[in-house]
């Protein structure tokens, strides 16, 4: 996941889609990753749509949220 992530970002797109990028991932690696992608994300100048269903990566990594359901 962390190269994935890390493989999209040296692109720079205009709007990086996240679906469900922890969800494949056991407890321990989930966290690693909710610390890593702000980091991450920090310089990029795009903007970052995250979608989950785990309300602890929203509450961890959102600045905005929009709510569906």
């Amino acid at each position: 996941q962390r190269v994935a992530l890390a493989r999209a970002l040296v692109l720079r797109p205009p709007v990086l889609l996240l679906d469900e990028p922890f969800a494949s991932v056991d407890v321990s690696s989930r966290q690693d990753l909710r610390d890593l992608l702000p980091s991450l994300v920090q310089g990029y100048q795009g903007s970052v749509v995250l979608v989950s269903h785990d309300p602890e990566d929203v509450q961890a990594l959102a600045t905005n949220i929009l709510a569906f359901g």
